[in-house]
């Protein structure tokens, strides 16, 4: 039998590596969103595929920057 101990920071080990991972690809994505329009690079999709009609612009990105550092913060 395996002590608690020694599987929970483990587990809690693997927990903050897919995270962070999953966190820094977000983080890339809202990078590259932002870069597009000002610097627009052939490899990303046009701006006009980034934004819906659903939030202006500058909200998403408040809610994309604050979803950062709130998962940031818990990682």
């Amino acid at each position: 039998m395996v002590a608690e101990g020694s599987v929970l920071p483990s587990i809690r080990r693997r927990y903050v590596v897919v995270l962070s991972l999953l966190l820094s690809v977000f983080c890339l994505r809202v990078a590259a969103q932002m870069l597009q329009p000002m610097s627009p690079v052939a490899w990303l999709p046009p701006f006009e595929a980034w934004v819906g009609g659903g939030l202006p612009y500058w909200r998403l990105v408040l809610c994309q920057v604050l979803v950062i550092m709130v998962c940031g913060r818990a990682v």
